[in-house]
C-alpha cells in the first residue's frame, strides 16, 4: 500500500482487530485501545494480526489512529472489523432464536408430561375423594340415630371417626386447591377446584346438619355427653379457616418444604425428560440418505458450523437433501452407546472407540456403526460422496490413516490439556493485562471469536515446534471428520472435497451443487433486527 505522511509520535489502535507494528527488526502486537510509541520523523509500519497481507506505512509526525491514519490499510481494517461484527451479530441471533425456540418446545413438553400424569392424579383423588364424602355422609346419618336410640357411646365412636375424615377432607383439598396446576395440570386444574371446593361446602353442610342435630338432642336431653359430642362437631365444622390458618403458619414458617422440594424435584426431572423427548424429535439426526446414481450425499460435515449444521438437517428433511451424517448429541437416547467392532474389518478394540479415539468415550460409538450403515447405502445407489472442509481449508487436516486416528486424536486431547496449564500461566496473564482482554469474545458462526482465535495463536506461539506444526497440519477437518475421511480412503471409497463456506450465512442461498432452485436463508430475512453489540466490542 502506498505510504502517506502522517503525524504524531503514538500509534492508537482504535480497531478492533490487533495490528502488528514493526518495531525495528521485529513486529510487536498491538491490541485493540492500546498505545504504542513511535519514533518521530521515522516510517512506521503495521499490518493485521490476522492477515499479514493487509499492511499500511508511512511516517510518523503525529498522533495516529489505526482506523483512519493508514490510508488503504485502515480502510481494509475498517471493513474486515464490520464484516466480523456482522457475523457475530448473525450468530448471536440464530443462537438465541434457536435457545428460544428449544425453550418453548421443551415448556410445551413438560407440560405435556405433567398433564399425563395429572389426569391420572386427578381420577385417583377424586375417586378417593368421593370414598371420604360417602363415609362422611354416612357417618352424618348414624350419629343422629344413635343419638334417638339411646346409644351415646356409638355416637360418640361415628363422631369422631365423622370429625377425623372431616378434617382429612378439608386438609386434603386445601393442599390440592393450593397446589393444583403442580397435581393435576394446566389444562384439568378447574375441574380440580370444581371438584374439591364443591366436595368441601357438602362436607361442611353434612358436618353442619350433624352438629345441628345433635345440639338439638342435647337441648332435649340436656346429657353432658351429647354436649361434648356436639361441642365437638362444632368445632370441627368450623375447621376449614382454621386449617388454612394453619396452612399459611406452615408456609410463612417454611415447614411444608419438604413437599414442596419433593414438587421442585419432580418438576426438574419432568423438566429434563422434555428436554431429552424435544432433543431427540428436533436435534437428533440418523441420517437419511437418498436414492439416485450420481446424488450429491453428505458424508462428512464440520460439526463446529452449528447454524449451517440447523441449515443441512433442514435441507435434508424437507429439499431432499441426501446426507449420511449422524449426530447424536448428549442427553439423547442413543448418546454414550456403544457397539463392538465387527470381526470382518480385522480391527482390534472392544468397540469402535478404540480405533476413532484412542479409547472409550462418555459419548459412545453408536453414531459411528450408524454412519458407516448410511455410507455403505449410498455407495450401493452410486451416489456422490461429499466431504464438508473448514472455510479455506480444502484438502486439510486428514490423519495419516484410519489406523493412526485413534493415537492422533489422543495426541491433540493431551494438547489440549497443555492449553489448560498455558492459559494459567503468567505469561498469558500478563498478555490479557496489555490488552488481551480487550479483543470480543462474541463468536461467529465457526464458534471462533477474535479472542479465541488470537489465544490460539498465542498458544501455538508458546508450544514447542512440532507441537505446533502438528495443531496447525490438523486444521481443516472436524476431530469425528478426521476418522470419516480415513475411513473412506481405507474402503477405496472416492469422494468430492467440498467448502463449507457455501452453506454459511453470508451466502444467504442453499448450495446450488444439489441442482435445487436457491433458498433463502431463514436468519438473512432477519438481519434488520439484529442486537447492537457492546459498545467497544465486535
Amino acid at each position: 500500500m502506498s505510504a502517506m505522511i502522517l503525524h504524531g509520535a503514538s500509534l492508537y489502535n482504535d480497531l478492533k482487530a490487533p495490528i502488528e507494528v514493526l518495531m525495528g527488526q521485529v513486529w510487536r502486537v498491538l491490541y485493540p485501545e492500546r498505545i504504542f510509541p513511535v519514533a518521530s520523523q521515522g516510517s512506521v509500519y503495521v499490518r493485521l494480526r490476522e492477515n499479514h497481507q493487509v499492511t499500511g506505512h508511512g511516517y510518523a509526525m503525529g498522533q495516529l489512529r489505526a482506523s483512519e491514519s493508514f490510508g488503504d490499510f485502515s480502510a481494509v481494517a475498517n471493513r474486515l472489523d464490520q464484516a466480523e461484527w456482522q457475523a457475530a451479530a448473525r450468530e448471536h441471533h440464530r443462537r438465541e432464536c434457536t435457545q428460544n425456540k428449544q425453550k418453548d418446545q421443551t415448556t410445551a413438553a413438560a407440560i405435556s408430561l405433567r398433564s399425563k400424569m395429572a389426569s391420572r392424579n386427578l381420577s385417583h383423588h377424586a375417586v378417593g375423594y368421593g370414598i371420604g364424602l360417602v363415609v362422611l355422609l354416612v357417618c352424618g346419618v348414624m350419629v343422629p340415630n344413635f343419638l334417638l336410640a339411646g346409644h351415646e357411646d356409638l355416637a360418640w365412636i361415628v363422631g369422631i371417626v365423622a370429625t377425623f375424615d372431616y378434617s382429612m377432607l378439608c386438609y386434603f383439598a386445601s393442599k390440592s386447591i393450593d397446589q393444583n396446576d403442580f397435581h393435576y395440570g394446566l389444562g384439568t386444574s378447574i375441574y380440580a377446584v370444581v371438584l374439591f371446593r364443591g366436595g368441601s361446602c357438602v362436607a361442611f353442610c353434612i358436618m353442619g346438619a350433624t352438629a345441628f342435630i345433635s345440639f338439638l338432642s342435647f337441648f332435649n336431653g340436656l346429657k353432658p355427653g351429647v354436649g361434648m359430642l356436639t361441642l365437638t362437631l362444632c368445632l370441627f365444622t368450623c375447621a376449614p379457616p382454621v386449617l388454612c390458618l394453619i396452612r399459611l403458619c406452615l408456609a410463612l414458617c417454611d415447614l411444608d418444604g419438604n413437599w414442596r422440594h419433593a414438587a421442585k424435584q419432580q418438576l426438574k426431572k419432568e423438566k429434563a425428560e422434555a428436554r431429552r423427548q424435544v432433543l431427540n424429535r428436533t436435534i437428533v439426526f440418523k441420517g437419511s440418505v437418498l436414492a439416485g446414481h450420481g446424488r450429491p450425499c453428505v458424508v462428512s460435515w464440520p460439526g463446529k458450523y452449528a447454524g449451517a449444521w440447523d441449515t443441512l438437517v433442514h435441507a435434508s428433511r424437507n429439499w431432499g437433501v441426501s446426507a449420511a451424517v449422524v449426530f447424536l448429541p448428549d442427553g439423547t437416547d442413543l448418546s454414550g452407546e456403544h457397539d463392538e467392532i465387527p470381526p470382518e474389518h480385522g480391527i482390534v478394540g472392544s468397540c469402535w472407540c478404540q480405533p476413532l479415539y484412542g479409547g472409550k468415550q462418555k459419548w459412545g460409538c453408536r453414531w459411528w456403526s450408524m454412519w458407516i450403515k448410511n455410507v455403505e447405502a449410498a455407495v450401493k445407489h452410486g451416489a456422490t460422496l461429499q466431504v464438508y472442509y473448514f472455510k479455506g481449508c480444502v484438502g486439510k487436516g486428514k490423519v495419516q490413516s484410519f489406523d493412526t486416528a485413534g493415537a492422533e486424536y489422543r495426541r491433540r486431547e493431551a494438547l489440549e490439556e497443555r492449553r489448560k496449564q498455558f492459559e494459567k500461566s503468567e505469561h498469558f496473564h500478563k498478555l490479557r493485562a496489555e490488552g488481551l482482554d480487550n479483543l470480543s469474545r462474541w463468536e461467529r458462526e465457526d464458534g471462533s471469536s477474535p479472542y479465541k482465535r488470537e489465544a490460539n495463536r498465542l498458544f501455538l506461539e508458546w508450544l514447542p515446534g512440532d507441537d505446533a506444526e502438528f495443531l496447525k497440519r490438523s486444521e481443516g477437518l472436524g476431530g469425528s471428520q478426521k476418522a470419516e475421511v480415513a475411513w473412506l480412503e481405507r474402503k477405496g471409497y472416492k469422494y468430492t472435497e467440498v467448502d463449507v463456506s457455501s452453506w454459511l450465512t453470508d451466502h444467504v442461498q442453499s448450495p446450488q451443487a444439489y441442482g435445487r432452485p436457491a433458498v433463502p436463508y431463514e436468519a438473512a430475512s432477519r438481519l434488520g433486527s439484529l442486537p447492537a453489540l457492546p459498545p467497544g466490542r465486535v
